[in-house]
Order: C-alpha cells, then sequence, then structure tokens
C-alpha cells in the first residue's frame, strides 16, 4: 500500500477488485498508519494480513482504530498480526467492542512513542498507553495546545520524567503544563525543540514546578535574551541540578551570564 503514492491515482480495474469483493485475502505490511484514502477498501475485503512483522503499540492501536468500521459494517472479517502482538492487539479489540480492561499489566514504565501524528496520539489516550508511566518521551511535528490538555487527562500519578519534542507549544500551553497538578512531582521535564521562546521561559520560571524539577531541559529553542534574562531573575531552586539549553542560539555573553548564575548545573 506505502509504495504507490495516491491510491486515488490506481487504474479504476484494481480499485473495482476490491469494491466487487474479488479480495478475499490482503497480505501487506502496515508500518505506518493505513492511508485515509485505503480505509473503504479495506470494507471490501475478507482479511486483512499484516503479520509478516511485528508492530510497535501505536501501530497496532492504530491497526484496532482504523480497521473499526470495516469491521463493524464491512465485509472485513479477520485481522491477522504478527504472534508477539496477538495477545495484546486481542485485549485492545475487546476494549474497542466495549468490554473493561486494565492495561496496566502491559505497560511498561518507561515508554516512548515517535512520529505522532494527532490520530495515533488520541488512540494512545483512548487505550490508556499514556496512564501509569514513570518515564515517558512524546515525539512530534504535529501536536500542540490541545494535545497538552488531553495529556493531562490521562493518570500521570506516576510520572517522574517527561520529554516532549517536536511540539508546538505557545507560552500559554506552557503555563498551562508547568502549572498543572499532574505534572507536579515531575523529576525531570524535557521540551526540546518545541518553539519554546522568552515568554513561554517566564511562564516556567514563575510555575511552581520550576521550583521542584531536578533537570529542565529546553534544547533546540531560541529562547532569546528575553529568555535569559528570565531565567537570571529567580534565584536557583536548591532542587535543580541541571538546567540543558544546548542548542539554543546563546551569545557566548549570554552564557557567560548564565554560568555565573547556574554554575556546574548548566549545561549549553
Amino acid at each position: 500500500m506505502h509504495h504507490f503514492g495516491d491510491i486515488g491515482s490506481f487504474p479504476a480495474r484494481l480499485t473495482n477488485l476490491f469494491r466487487g469483493g474479488w479480495i478475499e485475502s490482503l497480505v501487506t505490511s502496515v508500518p505506518y498508519n493505513l492511508p485515509d484514502e485505503m480505509l473503504p477498501l479495506v470494507a471490501q475485503i475478507g482479511e486483512l494480513d499484516a503479520s509478516s512483522m511485528a508492530l510497535s503499540d501505536e501501530l497496532y492501536l492504530g491497526l484496532v482504530a482504523d480497521t473499526a468500521d470495516a469491521r463493524a459494517t464491512g465485509r472485513l472479517a479477520r485481522v491477522k498480526v504478527h504472534s508477539t502482538n496477538r495477545k495484546a492487539f486481542a485485549r485492545v479489540l475487546r476494549a474497542q467492542q466495549g468490554e473493561t480492561i486494565d492495561f496496566s499489566a502491559d505497560l511498561e514504565p518507561v515508554r516512548a512513542y515517535y512520529n505522532l501524528d494527532p490520530r495515533t496520539f488520541y488512540q494512545l489516550l483512548q487505550f490508556g498507553r499514556l496512564s501509569g508511566a514513570r518515564d515517558m518521551s512524546l515525539h512530534s511535528a504535529a501536536l500542540g495546545e490541545a494535545e497538552v490538555a488531553a495529556l493531562l487527562t490521562a493518570d500521570l500519578s506516576n510520572l517522574r520524567h517527561l520529554r516532549l519534542s517536536g511540539w508546538n507549544l505557545t507560552r500559554d500551553v506552557v503555563a498551562a503544563l508547568a502549572n498543572s497538578p499532574a505534572v507536579a512531582k515531575l523529576a525531570t521535564l524535557g521540551l526540546n525543540v518545541c518553539g519554546i521562546q522568552a515568554g513561554s521561559v517566564t511562564a516556567l520560571v514563575r510555575s511552581p514546578l520550576f521550583a521542584t524539577v531536578k533537570t529542565l531541559d529546553l534544547s533546540g529553542n531560541k529562547i532569546g535574551k528575553g529568555g535569559v534574562t528570565a531565567l537570571l531573575k529567580p534565584d536557583v531552586p536548591p532542587a535543580l541540578k541541571q538546567l540543558v539549553l544546548n542548542g539554543g542560539w546563546l551569545s557566548a555573553a549570554d552564557k557567560r551570564r548564565l554560568k555565573a548564575k547556574y554554575g556546574a548545573k548548566l549545561k549549553v
């Protein structure tokens, strides 16, 4: 599926094979979410065989969500996955069908999800993948304000290390995150390449989290002189062990001022 590009450009005779009901089993790999234009065709087949490779957590969750309509109203009767995914896949299918499932026993305390788009993010949230973690990294170039608000509805009571990379975070979003009781126990907050500017840095240093977090990582953000000024205003919190500003486009003078304030705690 993913080698052809725009499925809408296929010759009509190929898509007619699906719509005419001639495809009983489609064998394919699923390296990403199913393309939107492919979903109506999946409803015309009897079996989708994606068992050629083991799927990551986000991919088999996406497969459950992507095939929901095809299984409910179409011909799709079977979805085959790799043997390592079968048990977890079956549990998610049952949860989607309304059964109450406790996923906590199946989840690792350390989790990392990459290349997230909004659809996959909300699937992870829906099936409890963003709850109960101790250490969580979420990498995306397509998530922002709405997803931060949604993330704060998850069970983050065990969360001690949170890293968001590539997100689009405004000052208001950063303030909402840093002031939320849901993340009050964080030891590490990483907001890498998230568009953090001076206003967001000001919101961070004014939040209660700044006084308690051990590592604050703002690498890859152009915080500017305003951001440097904001970091120089408060006393250095006793709990802070590392302030990481790698790739922050800081001038030599700004680095010297920050070094004089934060000493060995500053990493640039």
